[in-house]
């Protein structure tokens, strides 16, 4: 059972490289009858042969990560119940149990029935896959494993008035294709529907509330441009940290920060202070802080999580 599972995890990350492949076509011009389901059998090993025999046969100049892409991930992954993707926080819906913080809404932009739609559920597991790594440090990608709720059934479509919408909780839909990579995911919060009551929430997008885009200048002397990495394809520049839960043995990472000018920090300060006192739900439950991309820092990295309280 733990193979099959780690073969449909395997199979979503080849997923976002397979277009770009000649197996498809091959399949189509040797009349197979199922293309589609022959690829998600086959493409996994097709793509391990081919991406080998491109780099030690045909001698062609096929980079490490591909190749380590090809070879599948070591079989031992790491679990988490906890995230945090270019500073936005994201909790399994076991963690935040008792918890007044709700971090566990995701959101993901998809197809279905060939109409562009957004897929909305919750967040069980976070899974990390190592790769083989060389001196240049691991080689790693995160999956979320999701619940998707049912937006398209005759009980449970979606309610739009053109303000709102507002989803059913009660009902679930592709359970045999919970995946999606980390930085894909689009965080959300469930509130309770007070029209519709029950198992209906209305969707309430997550919005960055600490986090700047500064303009990127040429001169080294000014400030390096803060630039949010948000909604990428893939994990080149996207900062991820993971928490495994209440671990005594895990340890801080050092990150290099930015140097940003005095009269910067204090517009920032006063713009914070600002938001604080407008918001409702009062800065003790806002979980996101302050967090800055850099394109020097890691992929990876585990989180400390000494304190598992309601405050993070």
């Amino acid at each position: 059972m733990e193979l099959i599972f780690l073969e449909h995890q395997v199979l979503h990350i080849l997923n976002m490289i397979m277009k770009k492949w000649i197996y498809k076509k091959e399949l189509e011009n040797e009349g197979c009858p199922n293309v589609q389901k022959t690829l998600e059998k086959q493409f996994s090993r097709w793509f391990k042969k081919h991406i080998t025999k491109l780099r030690y046969v045909d001698r062609q100049d096929i980079n490490d990560e591909l190749f380590a892409l090809s070879c599948e991930p070591d079989l031992r992954v790491q679990i988490y119940s906890a995230c945090l993707v270019n500073g936005v926080r994201f909790h399994t819906v076991d963690r935040e149990k008792n918890r007044r913080t709700q971090n566990s809404g995701i959101m993901v932009e998809g197809t279905h029935d060939n109409q562009e739609i957004d897929f909305y559920g919750s967040l069980k597991e976070t899974i990390e896959l190592r790769y083989n790594a060389d001196s240049s440090g691991d080689r790693t990608v995160v999956l979320f494993r999701c619940d998707w709720f049912d937006t398209h059934g005759k009980k449970f479509r979606m309610k739009e008035d053109g303000f709102f919408k507002s989803i059913n909780h009660g009902s679930l839909l592709y359970k045999d294709d919970p995946f999606i990579l980390a930085t894909q995911a689009t965080k959300v919060f469930y509130l309770l529907d007070t029209k519709y009551h029950e198992k209906w929430r209305v969707v309430q997008k997550f919005s960055h509330r600490h986090l700047w885009s500064v303009a990127e200048n040429d001169n080294e002397d000014k400030p390096n441009a803060v630039v949010l990495s948000y909604q990428d394809d893939d994990c080149k520049g996207v900062h991820v940290q993971l928490t495994k839960g209440c671990l005594e043995n895990d340890q801080p990472v050092s990150e290099g920060g930015f140097r940003v000018d005095a009269s910067v920090v204090d517009d920032l300060r006063i713009q914070r202070e600002a938001e604080g006192q407008q918001d409702e739900l009062g800065d003790s439950e806002d979980e996101t802080g302050w967090q800055y991309v850099s394109d020097n820092e890691g992929p990876t990295f585990p989180l400390e999580d000494d304190d598992d309280s309601d405050y993070e």
